[in-house]
Parts: structure tokens; sequence; C-alpha cells
């Protein structure tokens, strides 16, 4: 995710140098950024945890 495919409006306001808008769009980015690697890794420990599940049901049925 780059910084000017969001809030890219921030880049066009007249004095943005005199302002803290930038960075503030850039905390967000970051963020945003967090974010999705946090759903990507729960994706991957509810993905585990279902095969885990699916293991754990087979041995206490003896297969």
């Amino acid at each position: 995710m780059t910084t000017s495919k969001i809030m890219s409006w921030v880049n066009a306001l007249p004095n943005i140098a005199a302002t803290d808008f930038t960075a503030r769009r850039d905390s967000i980015v970051d963020k945003m950024a967090e974010a999705q690697e946090l759903e990507q890794r729960a994706s991957k420990l509810r993905e585990e945890a279902y095969f885990a599940s699916l293991k754990l049901e087979g041995d206490a049925k003896g297969e």
C-alpha cells in the first residue's frame, strides 16, 4: 500500500508544507498496512487451528 494511493488529495492542498497533514496521512497508511498484516496473520492462525482440530478429532476417533 503506497502513500500515493491513499488520501492523495492531501498532496493537492494549498500550503501543505506548513501543516502536519502529510505526516498524519502517513500514520494512517502505516496503520492500514499493519491492519492488513494482522488480518493475514489471523487468517493463517484460523487455518492452522482448523487443521489442528481435524487432526485432534481424527486422533480421538482412532483414525
